[in-house]
């Protein structure tokens, strides 16, 4: 989710420097069509719990429940840098533009 964010987001901005209108919005509308962080955090805890089913273990549950966070941790890290909006209102301008 974070790598694609990033990549559509590279496409975005490299289509806007040369006012690529059609490639910045296909881009944009790609980069919406992810699924949102809370869509993929509700997944991870769907499979956070099935894992902790399978196991009776103490230390593996805590195990898993270690990794999760931690990878919830570094998805918010990462979501919150994500220029959506920004790409958003440089698209509608390039659109007034044009």
């Amino acid at each position: 989710l974070v790598i694609r964010r990033e990549v559509l987001e590279a496409e975005i901005a490299a289509a806007l420097e040369e006012d690529d209108l059609e490639t910045a919005k296909s881009a944009l509308k790609d980069l919406k069509d992810l699924d949102t962080p809370t869509d993929f955090k509700n997944s991870m805890s769907e499979d956070e719990s099935l894992l902790k089913l399978k196991t009776s273990d103490t230390r593996e549950t805590d195990y898993i429940t270690k990794r999760f966070e931690s990878l919830r941790k570094l998805l918010d890290s990462q979501i919150t840098k994500s220029r959506q909006n920004e790409f958003i209102e440089k698209v509608l301008k390039l659109s007034e533009k044009k």
